[in-house]
């Protein structure tokens, strides 16, 4: 989801490997364990302060209204 949220942008790495990960939170928690500075993740600025990563660009998605819904489904509510 999160490579074709910032399709426009990547378009301009088109040697790059891309791999989707679960969510931003694992792509960047992954990047600061492999502590190499070839590989980065696209997530958000809080993300980045807490696993200690640098930004090297803001704003990429493609479209300005990108937001995430989350739905809460129970039997028992």
């Amino acid at each position: 989801m999160v490579i074709f949220q910032c399709r426009g942008f990547l378009k301009m790495y088109s040697n790059v490997k891309f791999l989707e990960p679960a969510g931003t939170v694992n792509a960047e928690e992954k990047v600061s364990q492999l502590k190499n500075k070839s590989v980065a993740a696209i997530g958000s600025q809080l993300e980045s302060e807490i696993y200690n990563l640098g930004i090297l660009e803001n704003s990429i998605a493609s479209e300005n209204i990108n937001f995430t819904q989350f739905f809460i489904i129970s039997k028992n509510m």
